[in-house]
């Protein structure tokens, strides 16, 4: 008897015994309540943090969406994560790389993008200024390096890896700012 409920028809994808559907729900659902979260820190709040030590956090994340090609160059390829550390709190990672398409072996390169950090010792916010990301040999794993610029000044950089051996892809490193 057909119900119109593809979950109780059998007809929907499993991969490592989750339907891939669900999965996909828990990152949207993941990815919204992350954005809820900062525009209600930014809002609450008013300002952004001024921070004046530099610190090291460990990030991990997951991409939440593949971006659009825009001529030569991806725009708005999105993670959201979590950072842990001396300034632990909730990431928002949006970049933009160019050649448009990852390619084995090959390195893109990072040419701009938005980042936030929010947590509970207040909310950093900036931009992706360079980097680089080196794919290996089958295009699956890549090292990233990414520059970063802190709004109201101050840098920072992002080194660590992003695996397309998952879906969601993710991504984990070490996150290092500088406020000033």
């Amino acid at each position: 008897m057909a119900t119109g409920d593809p979950f109780r028809e059998g007809s929907h994808d499993r991969k490592g015994g989750c339907a891939v559907l669900k999965k996909k729900r828990i990152v949207v659902t993941f990815a919204a309540m992350v954005l809820a979260s900062l525009l209600a820190s930014l809002l609450a709040g008013g300002a952004v943090m001024a921070a004046t030590k530099p610190f090291t956090d460990t990030v991990q994340g997951v991409e939440v969406s593949a971006g659009q090609i825009v001529g030569d160059t991806r725009v708005g390829v999105t993670f959201v994560g979590h950072a842990d550390g001396q300034f632990p709190g909730v990431m928002y990672a949006s970049l933009n790389y160019t050649p448009p398409q990852p390619v084995a072996g090959e390195v893109n390169q990072i040419v701009g993008g938005t980042w936030s950090l929010t947590g509970p010792e207040g909310v950093l916010i900036g931009t992706f200024t360079g980097g680089t990301v080196k794919w290996n040999a089958d295009g699956t794993v890549a090292k990233v390096n990414a520059e970063m610029a802190i709004s109201g000044g101050g840098s920072g950089r992002f080194k660590g890896t992003l695996s397309h051996l998952t879906f969601p892809p993710t991504v984990e490193g070490t996150l290092k700012l500088k406020p000033s």
